[in-house]
């Protein structure tokens, strides 16, 4: 069975973006358990069990990723069983709306020793204190790449034939895609900025199709798909940018996926097909910019990397306070506590 991935928060060029209560929606769920607990207290470990245990039942999961780090998880959820697992800790913070006949927090704070965490109070601060300062920097180098790419795209925007485009999009609609059901919209994003750069997850969907992107323009085609397929009453899985959180970066709709991504061919991931924007660019109108653009994109470039250097530092002061945590875990007694969620 594939795995089904995104995030359900985003680091992006304004600031760290949170969708858990739309995709976490208690209002749709039969059952919310929220995970409280430090870090290395087996948060992601017990989200991972309860995944396969579903899975081994036959179900169908999806796994949300941790938005600075993909190897872990922020979140699981069971729609056949309308069941969802999340960690309700900082940055997205999460309490119950109702609380025992829907949600429940599940605190993992019960299985650890107070003693041995009170004899390492100085080293807790200090780590905490240190990941904190790497997170803010790394926000503001972002923050400073994401205006020099608007500087990019608004330049980028001046060329683009934007009848050519949207004449384009209503053709591949009509040819391709059907009439829903009735519309519905869901939120997931399928981008993050980490310790690695620009992180994109490419999502598993009958035919794929790359929107191949190096002018800042696939948002538009995305648009006008989306706008279509609201008019057509079909369902819709939509992630937004990292980089423009305003902008649409994934498109899901009746077995279709869009996905923009800013190469010219990318074979190896056998996509349904390759839209390239590149024929939507007035070729005049680009020799213009091109110098401007290449600037702008440069310099977003490197704050992108320094950004990634944060985040690097970030994770490392985590993994010290796993450290710490983990040695004050009752982990027998936490595995009994875990067999409870799925």
């Amino acid at each position: 069975m594939e795995e089904i991935l995104y995030f359900a928060s985003q680091n992006t060029a304004k600031g760290f973006i949170s969708y858990f209560d739309k995709v976490f929606c208690e209002e749709k769920l039969k059952r919310l358990y929220i995970i409280k607990g430090g870090p290395g207290t087996g948060k992601s470990t017990a989200m991972k069990k309860a995944a396969r245990h579903w899975e081994d039942q036959g179900f169908r999961v999806s796994r949300f990723l941790c938005s600075s780090d993909p190897e872990s998880l922020d979140g699981v959820i069971c729609e056949e069983k309308r069941v969802a697992i999340i960690d309700g800790t900082a940055p997205h913070c999460t309490d119950t709306r109702f609380p025992g006949c829907v949600s429940e927090i599940i605190d993992f704070g019960d299985c650890w020793d107070k003693g041995i965490l009170a004899q390492s109070t100085a080293d807790i601060i200090k780590a905490s204190t240190q990941k904190q300062d790497a997170y803010s920097k790394a926000y503001g180098y972002l923050r400073a790449m994401g205006e020099a790419l608007r500087i990019a795209s608004s330049s980028c925007e001046k060329c683009i034939d934007f009848k050519k485009l949207e004449e384009a999009a209503k053709r591949f609609y009509r040819k391709e895609m059907k009439k829903g059901t009735g519309f519905e919209l869901k939120l997931a994003a399928n981008q993050s900025y980490n310790h690695t750069g620009l992180f994109t997850i490419i999502p598993h969907c009958e035919r794929l199709c790359i929107v191949s992107d190096k002018f800042n323009s696939a948002h538009f085609f995305l648009e006008k798909l989306f706008e279509l397929a609201k008019q057509n009453e079909q369902k819709v899985l939509a992630g937004y940018s990292a980089a423009f959180p305003d902008r649409l970066s994934m498109l899901l709709a009746e077995g279709f996926g869009f996905v923009s991504l800013e190469v010219k061919e990318p074979y190896s991931l056998n996509p349904y097909k390759i839209i390239n924007m590149e024929r939507f660019i007035k070729k005049d109108a680009l020799q213009e910019n091109k110098a401007q653009i290449r600037r702008a994109k440069k310099a977003a470039k490197l704050l992108e990397e320094e950004a990634a250097r944060e985040f690097k530092r970030a994770r490392y002061f985590h993994f010290c306070l796993e450290e710490i945590y983990k040695r004050a875990m009752d982990f027998e007694k936490l595995d009994k506590k875990i067999q409870s969620l799925s």
